[in-house]
């Protein structure tokens, strides 16, 4: 398993990197996200408040990326994907609900992970050390874009799992292909588009 230094590079390098080769400097990447630049330095240098969900996903909207949790494995992808698809800027008009979408995305995928243990959310938060109540939080919208990547590490590095920013058109946006990517053997190292 990663670090979390190296697992939070899988969300937040990839994003950095798109953002300069779409030519998109820290205050317009302000403007568009709606989020201060402070933060953005924040976010970007990983000092003051750990990144949340949402706020990453703001992030990814802008440069057509997409927050995905994958496996573990995968989440090393998220650079080599960076440098198979051109970084550009998003239209602005669907900002709001592609991120509301990609946190949609990710807390079902993790609330399913938890289903899959077959254990209620008390005793499977017990028994794995996960937050009180961090369950609860993913599962419910008005309040799942504030889990914050440390926090998601913790609960997702307990199913070998890892949070990535990918391409919208990777295959990696999508866990079970990402399952079928780093499992099948690279036949002519192209990356699969998403279809």
């Amino acid at each position: 398993m990663h670090s979390f230094d190296v697992a939070r590079s899988f969300a937040v390098y990839p994003l950095i990197g798109a953002f300069w080769k779409a030519g998109i400097g820290r205050r317009e990447a302000a403007e568009l996200s709606g989020l201060p630049a402070a933060r953005i330095t924040e976010i970007q240098s990983g000092t003051g408040a750990e990144a949340n969900l949402e706020e990453i996903a703001r992030l990814a909207a802008v440069v057509g990326y997409e927050l995905s949790v994958v496996p573990a494995e995968a989440g090393s992808k998220s650079f080599t994907e960076m440098e198979a698809f051109p970084a550009h800027r998003e239209p602005s008009g669907g900002y709001a609900r592609r991120v509301v979408e990609m946190i949609d995305k990710v807390t079902e995928l993790c609330v399913d992970l938890r289903l899959s243990t077959g254990l209620p959310s008390g005793a499977f938060e017990r028994m794995y050390a996960v937050d009180d109540g961090l369950v609860k939080t993913f599962a419910d919208p008005s309040s799942s874009g504030s889990v914050t990547l440390d926090r998601a590490y913790a609960y997702l590095n307990r199913f070998g799992a890892a949070l990535g920013c990918f391409p919208r058109s990777s295959a990696f946006t999508n866990y079970y292909r990402a399952m079928v990517e780093v499992a099948a053997p690279a036949c002519d190292g192209k990356a699969l588009k998403a279809g």
